[in-house]
C-alpha cells in the first residue's frame, strides 16, 4: 500500500508539472510582445521608398526569431492572393554583434522567395529605430500618400499559421486600400532596441 501511494504522489505529481507547463507555454505563445508608439506618416530616407501607385509594406524581422517563418509564411500568402499586388521590403535587423546563425539563413532565403519582395539587412537596426519598430514580425503598411494604413503583426500567436486579424488586414489593404484594423498585436522575437 505504502508504494502504491508513493507511485500515485508521483505520477499526480507529474502530471502537475506537465499541466503547469503546458498552461505556460499556451500563456507565451499567446501574449503579444510590448512595442512602441511609431509616426503615422511615412519616415522617409534610406533603403526603403514609397511606391507611389500602391501599399508599401515594411516587415522587421529578426534574423535569428523562429517565429518569423510564420510571419514571412502570411506575407507570402497575402501577396499571392491578392488581386493589386503591393511593394514590398523585409528588414532583416541585426542589433550589432549578434552572430549570424544557420536559422538567419533559413529566413533571409524564405523572404527572397516573396514576390515582390525586397530584402534588406538592417546592421545596427538604424531602419529599426527610424520606424520604431522593437519586435520581429511588426509590420507597418503605408499609401502612396505616405499615411500609415495599418501596423502590427500578421499571426495570432508566436509562430502560428492561418486566419488572422493582421493577415486579413493586409490582404485588404492589398485589395481595397482600407485595412480591417488599424492595428493588430504583435508576437516575436525582440529586436534589442
Amino acid at each position: 500500500m505504502g508504494k502504491l501511494l508513493v507511485v500515485l504522489c508521483l505520477v499526480v505529481g507529474w502530471l502537475g508539472l506537465v499541466s503547469a507547463g503546458l498552461v505556460s507555454a499556451a500563456r507565451y505563445d499567446s501574449k503579444p510582445a510590448p512595442v512602441r508608439a511609431t509616426t503615422p506618416a511615412f519616415p522617409g530616407g534610406g533603403a526603403i521608398s514609397l511606391a507611389k501607385d500602391r501599399p508599401t509594406i515594411v516587415l522587421f524581422a529578426h534574423p535569428e526569431c523562429p517565429c518569423t517563418k510564420a510571419t514571412l509564411h502570411q506575407l507570402e500568402e497575402a501577396q499571392a492572393k491578392a488581386t493589386r499586388k503591393a511593394s514590398i521590403y523585409i528588414v532583416f535587423a541585426t542589433p550589432e554583434g549578434l552572430p549570424v546563425g544557420d536559422g538567419s539563413q533559413v529566413l533571409i532565403k524564405q523572404a527572397r522567395q516573396i514576390k515582390g519582395a525586397t530584402v534588406i539587412e538592417d546592421d545596427g537596426l538604424a531602419l529599426a529605430k527610424r520606424f520604431g519598430a522593437t519586435t520581429s514580425g511588426q509590420t507597418f503598411v503605408f499609401d502612396p500618400g505616405s499615411t500609415l494604413l495599418f501596423k502590427g503583426g500578421l499571426t495570432r500567436a508566436r509562430g502560428h499559421y492561418g486566419n488572422s486579424l493582421g493577415a486579413e488586414s493586409l490582404l485588404s489593404m492589398m485589395d481595397t486600400g482600407k485595412p480591417v484594423a488599424t492595428e493588430t498585436p504583435v508576437y516575436g522575437c525582440s529586436l534589442g532596441l
